[in-house]
């Protein structure tokens, strides 16, 4: 057990000495600094700043465990691979060690950036304005009952999908809105973007626009339960870049037992690519199946959907942009990306490979 530990342990130390390293930290510091103080202030000059932020974040969180195909490759080289195989290691901990210690890297890379950002951010006095949301049902544009009690209101936020009937409409930028069939008491609201209205507890609500030139469709909706932390927000959603973003790490250490250090970083890179944007390109699939001729181009895309782990679960830090918490729910999108990276792990630690100093 010992030993095993100290091989991890080992292979950890040999990722954060290294020179590239210590230029990675500096890369990566002149990055957050360049997304959160470059951006002009403004009404959403917060939002920007830490959307800049998070996207350094990720790009450096997807780096860190791409960067762990080279893991392998450099200990052959050094010859620490084969005086390790030699040790009473077993074989299992020791294919492993680089992919855990890329895992750990990732997911630490990913909290110091964001302990950083969060530092730039605070003392920069900027931030988003963060409230405590519960989701709410919506059906056919009707709002399921935003609490229990009868008698109240609470205060619920709206985002509205406008339709126009004509093109003078379009130019409309607020209407008056009422509560179900009722014509009173009528509630201003934008028409794009999101709207804060006081809506009755106790029952479902329709929102029905009093504009005849524009029909609004609810989109969704959220009770509002309060005020909420800025900074341990942006701790969450660095947090949720981490460990997304770390299942990469052991299928970048497996793809470099079979291609170079350089085909292997690239091609984790590209699957952390695919994996991002896996909703999108499942529609643009499911699209292409109705074209004629482009049943090759949907079954390419499927085909490279299954390959990459599912890391659409990275879209979700952009509830924090608005100034949602990011509520433990959204972690429950980790489990793909886990799932995929523990079978790359087991791949990996019980495959044996061509060299048998591996």
């Amino acid at each position: 057990m010992d030993r095993s530990l100290g091989v991890l342990l080992a292979a950890l130390r040999r990722r954060v000495r290294s020179t590239g390293a210590r230029f990675f930290v500096g890369s990566l510091v002149v990055g957050l600094a360049c997304a959160i103080w470059l951006p002009s202030p403004g009404a959403s000059g917060g939002a920007v700043a830490l959307e800049g932020a998070l996207v350094v974040i990720g790009i450096a969180a997807g780096l860190a465990a791409a960067s762990s195909a080279g893991s392998l490759p450099e200990d052959r080289g050094s010859g620490i691979h084969a005086w390790l195989a030699a040790t009473a290691c077993p074989r299992a901990v020791l294919r492993a060690a680089p992919a855990v210690a890329g895992v750990v890297v990732t997911v630490a890379v990913s909290l110091g950036a964001t302990s950083l950002a969060a530092g730039m951010l605070a003392s920069s006095g900027i931030h988003v304005p963060t409230l405590r949301t519960t989701p709410l049902a919506v059906v056919d544009s009707r709002i399921d009952d935003p609490a229990g009690s009868v008698g109240s209101t609470v205060p619920v936020e709206i985002e509205f999908r406008p339709r126009f009937r004509s093109p003078e409409a379009a130019n409309v930028g607020s209407i008056g809105v009422a509560f179900d069939e009722r014509l009173g008491p009528i509630h201003p609201v934008t028409v794009r973007g999101r709207n804060v209205l006081e809506l009755p507890t106790g029952r479902s609500t329709r929102v029905r626009s009093l504009d005849p030139g524009i029909d609004l469709t609810v989109v969704s909706a959220r009770r509002i339960d309060g005020s909420a932390s800025f900074l341990a927000n942006v701790l969450r959603a660095g947090l949720l870049l981490g460990l997304a973003l770390a299942a990469i790490a052991p299928i970048a250490v497996l793809l470099s037992r079979f291609l170079s250090a350089s085909s292997a970083v690239a091609a984790s890179l590209l699957l952390a690519g695919v994996g991002v944007l896996h909703g999108p390109l499942l529609e643009l699939a499911a699209d292409a199946q109705g074209v004629e001729g482009a049943s090759i181009a949907s079954a390419i895309l499927h085909g490279a959907t299954w390959l990459a782990p599912d890391l659409s679960v990275v879209a979700r830090t952009s509830e924090a942009l608005v100034g949602h918490v990011l509520s433990p729910a959204a972690f429950a999108g980790l489990s793909s990306p886990a799932i995929h990276g523990a079978i790359a792990l087991l791949l990996l630690a019980f495959l044996p490979a061509r060299r048998v100093d591996a």
